[in-house]
């Protein structure tokens, strides 16, 4: 239904109504936006980007809509600060934002780095954790995966679709591993289907980053 709602509310075209379109318009796609992430809804990737709101929508009016609808969707505390502020960080939203956010957290605690990357924080082994990430993330090459794991081991990767780098502690710097044609994708390894196959190459390095793997 409130994918209806939205989708009515985009095609309407009346300077008369755009205070009201625009308040409902923001409580629409954060409660579908809710909704989605409780259970999928086909579309919403979609819809998010046929919205456009050309002005603020009314605070007094986005409280109105808003008011009623605190419960399991939106939460019980989620008042009309917390929709609007939420619809605007929805429209701004990227790909990669979604794709980082759909990451499961039964795999641990995950956030974005101020360089572009993914850092992981996980109780599960560290080089198996970063495989499975670096293959949730396939469709944005070489994000740079950090998972941290419990006893202090952690463990840096980069995929291209084809190309592998990890990077292990190794006495204080860090042990390269490379593995330039893995055909078949790392879907496999990522589970402990099968384990990976020995590197083409090894170095060591003192700064945890890709280089010229």
């Amino acid at each position: 239904m409130s994918l209806v709602i939205v989708d009515s509310l985009i095609a309407a075209d009346d300077e008369a109504f755009a205070g009201e379109q625009a308040a409902l318009a923001t409580v629409g796609l954060t409660a579908v936006h809710h909704g989605h992430r409780l259970a999928p809804l086909s579309g919403f990737a979609e819809l998010r980007a046929a919205v456009r709101l050309d002005r603020a929508a009314p605070e007094e009016l986005v409280a109105r809509y808003t008011d009623g609808l605190a419960g399991e969707v939106l939460g019980e505390e989620f008042g009309a600060g917390d929709v609007a502020a939420d619809a605007g960080e929805l429209l701004v939203r990227s790909a990669f934002d979604d794709a980082v956010d759909a990451i499961p957290e039964s795999i641990g605690t995950v956030q974005r780095t101020d360089a572009g990357g993914v850092l992981v924080d996980t109780g599960k082994d560290p080089r198996r954790t970063t495989l499975l990430v670096l293959d949730l993330l396939r469709d944005f090459p070489d994000t740079h995966v950090t998972v941290r794991g419990a006893a202090g081991t952690e463990t840096h990767g980069w995929w291209n679709g084809r190309r592998l780098v990890l990077l292990s502690p190794f006495g204080g710097r860090w042990r390269g591993s490379l593995w330039p044609g893995l055909m078949t994708g790392i879907a496999t390894y990522a589970k402990g289907a099968s384990p990976l196959p020995a590197a083409a190459r090894t170095w060591i390095t003192e700064i945890a980053e890709m280089g010229e793997a």
